[in-house]
């Protein structure tokens, strides 16, 4: 399903409802391989904020 835009509706879908939540950050965790995820993620605005493990990063978006 890449280059489709599921993924953007998925991430849009998730924002609107932490926001309605009054959820100030949205967190998660990736493989350090996986380049094309990471991609998604900073495109979407999401940091990386450290590691998460060996084999993870940590990334963060502020929302609030």
């Amino acid at each position: 399903m890449r280059n489709r835009g599921v993924g953007s509706e998925i991430f849009d879908a998730i924002e609107a409802s932490a926001r309605r939540r009054s959820v100030g950050a949205l967190t998660l965790t990736v493989l350090t391989g996986n380049l094309a995820a990471r991609r998604f993620y900073l495109r979407h605005r999401f940091a990386e904020t450290g590691q998460a493990g060996a084999a993870h990063i940590t990334m963060r978006k502020d929302i609030g």
